[in-house]
C-alpha cells in the first residue's frame, strides 16, 4: 500500500509490502498533510526483509527486516534525508511554541516534557506550531521554522495542530535546552554563551532522528550525520538568538518570558 504526504512542499510516499505495518504507517503520516498522489519527490520501499530510500540520485537499500518498534525512527530519517536533500532544511526533535511570529525551540531528551511545557505555554497564549518535530532553515543569518509535526498526546489525549499553525513561518528567537520538568520544583536556569557547548547540545538534539533499534540502519547513516550535523549544529550556534538550560516548574519557566527573559 502506499502512503502519500506533504512536508515542506515535498510529496514524499512509502511503498509498503509489510501488512503489518499499514495501520502504524497511517498514524506516523497523518501528523502532516495527507493527500491523493500518483508522483513522489521520493520514496521510501518497505519489503518484507530489505527498506530502500529514493531521493533523486540518492538511494540506501538495507537488507534488514523492519519491525514495529523501528518503523519509527525510519519514518524520521526518510524526512530528514529528504527535505536536507532536496530543499537543504533541517529535521530537528523539538516542539515550538511562538506570539507574534516570534518562535521558542524546545529541544531535549525523550520524555523530558517538551510536550508538557509547550502546551503550558499554550495555557499563557501562545501558538504550538510542532509537537515533535520541526522542519527548520537557516536564511539570511536567522533559523526559521517551516513545517511542525501536528500530533500532540498529551495526558494520554491526542489532538492535533490545525495545518495553518503547523505550516507557519516562525523566526526562533529563543532555544530552550529542556533538561525535565517538575511540577512545583525550583526552578534552574542557565544561560549558555559558550558556542561549544551550543553546539554540542544542538548536536545530540540533532542526530537522535537517526538513531534506530537496529544496527545496520544506524551503520548507513554515520557519515551523513557527522559530517552535515556537526557543521549545522555550529551554524546554528552562531545565531543571533538566545541558548537557556531550563529545569523545574512549568509555569516559572514561562514566567521567564513574560518578565522578559
Amino acid at each position: 500500500m502506499k502512503h502519500f504526504f506533504k512536508v515542506s512542499n515535498l510529496t514524499l510516499c512509502i511503498d509498503n509490502h509489510q501488512e503489518n505495518l499499514d495501520e502504524n504507517i497511517s498514524l506516523l503520516s497523518s501528523t502532516y498533510i495527507s493527500f491523493p498522489a500518483s508522483n513522489s519527490d521520493s520514496i521510501l520501499i518497505i519489503e518484507e526483509n530489505c527498506f530502500i530510500i529514493k531521493i533523486n540520485s540518492f538511494e540506501i537499500t538495507k537488507h534488514v527486516k523492519i519491525g514495529k518498534r523501528d518503523l519509527y525512527q525510519v519514518f524520521y530519517a526518510f524526512i530528514s534525508l529528504t527535505v536536507n536533500k532536496l530543499n537543504q532544511q533541517i529535521l530537528i526533535h523539538s516542539s515550538i511554541v511562538s506570539k507574534n511570529n516570534e518562535g521558542i525551540l524546545i529541544v531535549g531528551d525523550y520524555s523530558s516534557g517538551k510536550t508538557t511545557l509547550a502546551n503550558a505555554f499554550h495555557e499563557n497564549g501562545y501558538e504550538i506550531n510542532s509537537a515533535d518535530r520541526s522542519v527548520c532553515q537557516i536564511k539570511n543569518g536567522q533559523l526559521f521554522t517551516i513545517q511542525g509535526t501536528k500530533k500532540i498526546n498529551y495526558n494520554n489525549i491526542i489532538t492535533y495542530i490545525s495545518d495553518e499553525l503547523a505550516l507557519k513561518t516562525i523566526k526562533i528567537k529563543h532555544v530552550l535546552f529542556l533538561e525535565g520538568i517538575s511540577d512545583n520544583g525550583e526552578l534552574k536556569k542557565n544561560s549558555i554563551v559558550d558556542k561549544t557547548r551550543v553546539k554540542k547540545r544542538l548536536f545530540n538534539s540533532l542526530i537522535n532522528i537517526f538513531y534506530a533499534p537496529f544496527e545496520n540502519f544506524n551503520d548507513c547513516m554515520f557519515d551523513f550525520v557527522d559530517n552535515f550535523y556537526y557543521n549545522i549544529s555550529k551554524e546554528i550556534s552562531l545565531l543571533d538568538i538566545q541558548f537557556t538550560v531550563v529545569r523545574g516548574d512549568s509555569n516559572q519557566i514561562i514566567n521567564l518570558f513574560s518578565k522578559g527573559g
